[in-house]
């Protein structure tokens, strides 16, 4: 089951689901990543969460991200840290998919498609 790391955020009114991709879908063709794009938006929106899909990875330290054209300066400030800092989903569905590989860690399976919200910290 795809399990996906996702940072939702409004910036300017606009919802973004920023989606953590493993470094290797950087190297997948323009068509492979907008197939796969198109199908996280799919999910996405089945789970209930509104917004723009952005699939963004780290290549060589930096942050890549296939992003529609009016949000490409926005997404060119950001950097791995401040995406990891904005996690607060994982998106999660039953069923195959052909990217499950390009996925940055393999978390533990679970039953039923739903976003997750983290829960509250724990007592120190």
């Amino acid at each position: 089951m795809p399990q996906l790391k996702v940072a939702h955020i409004q910036d300017q009114g606009i919802d973004l689901i920023i989606v953590l991709m493993d470094s290797s879908f950087g190297y997948r063709g323009s068509r492979e990543q907008n197939q796969t794009t198109a199908e996280i938006q799919l999910r996405a929106k089945s789970a209930g969460l509104a917004g723009i899909v952005v699939p963004v990875w780290v290549n060589a330290g930096h942050l890549e991200f296939l992003a529609p054209r009016d949000w490409q300066p926005f997404f060119s400030g950001l950097t791995p840290e401040f995406v990891a800092s904005k996690i607060n989903r994982e998106l999660c569905w039953r069923g195959q998919t052909s990217f499950a590989t390009w996925l940055p860690e393999r978390a533990p399976r679970t039953a039923g498609s739903s976003v997750n919200s983290p829960g509250p910290a724990p007592n120190a």
